[in-house]
């Protein structure tokens, strides 16, 4: 539930203008009545003891610093409702994942100088006396003001503490690609996660291209690409320096903000060959999109070449909330248009092949060893790489396993054919559903087979890898063909028998519920932070139900057997029953009550029954 333009809180704030709004509350625009000023409002509207001490602790962290690169806290105050608020500085201007977003990779001396100044504000943090560790250094983090001033924002999961300190679950937050290894599973983090995440900031702001996940890089799953490669004409310093701050070891990086930054200024005398114009076009207006070629579902041609890819390909694995495009945003990422809702989120995507379309056929490399076996309906996690962490994020890595069984065979390789394939068409749409407006874009698969990573167990056996972004939910279509994994950068659809990605559903949040219809024909996703819970239908990719409803998203989402009904479980909230292609809101289940953090829910196999699950194991 959002505020009302010109609500008044404290007698003080009168609410101008909704920033953004998330999973843990909003960020309202509110005019000071008694100091006559802007300030920003962020909210807290979760209940949990967890979520209000993690507020309490960024209230009472922001309010006592001061520095020019950093915003101000004036105030906190608890509603009558309980909602808690943080008054801090209003700070007009863009983050600079939007200006990325619209403008492309950046000037390296306009990024250098930027950089330089979160610098300071980093090198002021790790001064306190303990050390702060901001642990969420992203561009999306870091605003420029339209006066060119630089602020550093959003210490929602900073941490105070020493250097052995471990942090603790509710302080648990990681964005993929920017997060350093010991931040994942509640490792020990100190100043030198945030270098890794500043390298990796710097390093997306001059390619374009984000760094792989962390953790998939410190089991050898993913390598790091040079910057140089992506940018030629990157100094070699700047390249140098980059590398080293995105070393997944923190013995290997620059021991301190001031070491990193000795790095960045021993860039080369002889500057880079073409800089000209660049940084001065950065607050250009946006250009009017381009309208979209053709359905969701196009065939490429078994003849047809593969379109060649940008120079800098835009990547963007952070964990973003629903959209909101004003000019002046707020000292909160929460605040800011996401990264994710200005450009694609993934190269593009094909699609499966409509029935009786021809498509070349996919070739799956020989594992060592053919084992008898059986497809289990789920898909085992990479590992993270720290031993007896607990597993509170999910691995970036799914992976598709196989038991000991004797009644059907594992086939010992594909065999590429000559000519083209014939594959069916996806099942037919449940009727009824008409397509609303497609907000969340969808994108086609390049003709390109993932490699099969084949590795030897007593009782299981890896056959494939797939990765990017954080896999927070999988889900197998009833009739076998597809697998669903919702992320940090859509749902991806993987085709089961070829075993390669056909398809991703973009949406501008982070999914972190998915669920198939059981005759295969729609499958919903929701975000576990917030955000709307959306319905495609498989048949043309279209969106077909949205809900706007759940303030604090989905933790779980089951269809009836029919496919007509919608369970779903939002923090919060009392199990809820939401019944598609009508306009009543979601109802909650008779003699529920509301629990501050409910889990799964599910329909018995005749709908007759629907079960849930929450973490009072009621």
């Amino acid at each position: 539930m959002t505020l009302a333009l010109g609500t008044v809180l404290e007698s003080r704030y009168r609410i101008a203008a909704l920033l953004g709004q998330g999973g843990m509350g909003a960020v309202y625009r509110a005019h000071d009545l008694r100091l006559q000023q802007d300030v920003a409002l962020k909210e807290n509207r979760m209940a949990s003891p967890a979520s209000t001490r993690q507020f309490e602790r960024e209230a009472v962290l922001m309010a006592r610093l001061r520095h020019p690169n950093l915003p101000r806290v004036m105030d906190h105050f608890v509603a009558p409702d309980g909602a808690q608020y943080l008054v801090m500085d209003y700070i007009a201007g863009e983050d600079l994942g939007q200006i990325l977003a619209r403008n492309g990779p950046l000037d390296e001396r306009l990024a250098l100088a930027w950089i330089e100044r979160v610098c300071d504000a980093l090198a002021y943090l790790h001064s306190q006396t303990p050390p702060i560790v901001h642990r969420d250094i992203k561009p999306g983090n870091i605003k420029i003001t339209p006066q060119g001033e630089v602020y550093l924002v959003d210490f929602g999961i900073a941490k105070v503490g020493d250097a052995h300190q471990r942090t603790t679950v509710g302080a648990l937050g990681v964005t993929p690609g920017f997060s350093p290894p010991e931040q994942y599973g509640g490792g020990g983090t100190d100043p030198r996660s945030d270098i890794y995440a500043l390298g990796a900031t710097l390093y997306t702001l001059v390619t374009n291209e984000c760094p792989p996940e962390s953790v998939l890089r410190s089991i050898k799953m993913a390598a790091l690409r040079p910057p140089q490669e992506l940018r030629p004409d990157l100094s070699a310093t700047v390249a140098a320096a980059l590398e080293s701050a995105l070393a997944t070891s923190p013995t290997d990086r620059p021991q301190s903000v001031e070491a990193f930054r000795a790095l960045l200024r021993q860039r080369a005398a002889e500057s880079p060959a073409d800089h000209a114009g660049r940084g001065a076009t950065l607050l250009k207006e946006p250009e009017p999109p381009a309208d979209a070629a053709g359905p969701p579902w196009v065939v490429t041609p078994a003849s047809a070449q593969p379109p060649s890819a940008p120079a800098h390909k835009r990547s963007t694995p952070s964990v973003v909330e629903s959209p909101v495009a004003p000019q002046a945003v707020a000292a909160t990422p929460a605040a800011s248009t996401p990264q994710a809702s200005a450009a694609p989120v993934s190269a593009p995507l094909r699609p499966p092949t409509p029935q009786g379309a021809a498509t070349p056929a996919a070739r799956v490399k020989k594992p060592p060893r053919a084992r008898q076996g059986r497809l289990l309906g789920g898909w085992v996690w990479a590992g993270v790489a720290v031993a007896g962490v607990l597993l509170i994020v999910a691995a970036v890595a799914v992976a598709l396993a196989l038991t000991s069984n004797r009644d059907r065979a594992l086939p010992t390789e594909a065999v590429p054919e000559t000519g083209p394939t014939e594959e069916t068409q996806p099942p037919a749409a449940t009727g009824g559903e008409q397509p609303v407006e497609p907000e969340e874009g969808g994108q086609q698969a390049p003709d390109e087979t993932p490699a099969v990573a084949p590795v030897t167990a007593p009782q299981v056996e890896l056959l494939a890898v797939y990765g990017h972004g954080t896999a927070n939910s999988v889900a197998y279509a009833p009739d076998g063909r597809y697998l669903a994994v919702a992320s940090s950068l859509g749902v991806h659809l993987f085709e089961t028998g070829g075993n390669r990605l056909v398809y991703t559903f973009g949406t501008t949040t982070a999914m972190g519920e998915v669920a198939f219809s059981r005759d295969s024909a729609l499958i919903a996703a929701g975000g576990n932070s917030g955000g709307p819970v959306l319905v495609w239908r498989m048949e043309d990719a279209a969106l077909v139900h949205r809900l706007e409803d759940p303030p604090a998203g989905a933790f779980s989402l089951g269809f009836a057997p029919d496919g007509r009904t919608l369970a779903m479980s939002s923090w919060g909230q009392p199990p809820r029953l939401w019944r598609l292609g009508t306009d009543e809101p979601p109802q909650p289940l008779e003699g529920t009550s509301v629990d501050p953090q409910p889990y799964g829910v599910a329909f018995s196999a005749d709908g007759e029954l629907v079960a849930g699950g929450c973490q009072e194991a009621s």
